[in-house]
């Protein structure tokens, strides 16, 4: 099972059911991958260098607004949509920091949307990826461990570049 997989299902499922009063089911396959999407990032430091990435259809994004702060979620604005998401991410990826060892310590929250300057994880180890239906919506937490590099030929230029 991959890094802390179980942990991660029962986190969400507690704070999607504390925070909006939606139920969370894991799920292996997402087939949302071409819609549009929101996408939170923590950055955990200290003794562990992970990124907590939480992705999410722009409607789960509404749903979570409209339950979280009692609005019309089709009539929220982008800067609220943009606080709910940052704001779920944080309670995500504080609980999961809660799940490792030594001290650690959180980032600010930052959201994108659309896939718009989306955070990359192309140079580094996914350690998790872990996708939940929620309704008929779709919802993934990501881990990624920002000290263990994938060696690719662009790694390899920037070494030779830098030498």
């Amino acid at each position: 099972m991959p890094f802390h997989e179980t942990e991660i299902q029962q986190l969400v499922s507690d704070i999607w059911s504390t925070m909006l009063g939606m139920d969370t089911q894991p799920c292996d396959q997402l087939d949302w991958l071409n819609r549009d999407e929101w996408i939170g990032q923590v950055k955990i430091h200290g003794a562990r260098e992970l990124t907590v990435t939480l992705s999410g259809s722009d409607q789960m994004v509404r749903l979570a607004t409209a339950a979280m702060f009692d609005v019309n979620g089709d009539a929220a604005t982008s800067d609220l949509l943009r606080d709910t998401w940052g704001e779920l991410t944080n309670m995500v990826a504080g609980a999961f920091k809660s799940l490792l060892p030594g001290n650690c310590f959180l980032g600010l929250p930052s959201v994108t949307d659309f896939g718009v300057d989306a955070p990359s994880a192309s140079n580094y180890r996914i350690l998790t990826e872990v996708g939940f239906h929620c309704g008929e919506e779709q919802l993934r937490v990501t881990i990624i461990d920002r000290r263990s590099t994938i060696r690719t030929p662009a790694n390899d230029l920037a070494d030779l570049v830098a030498q």
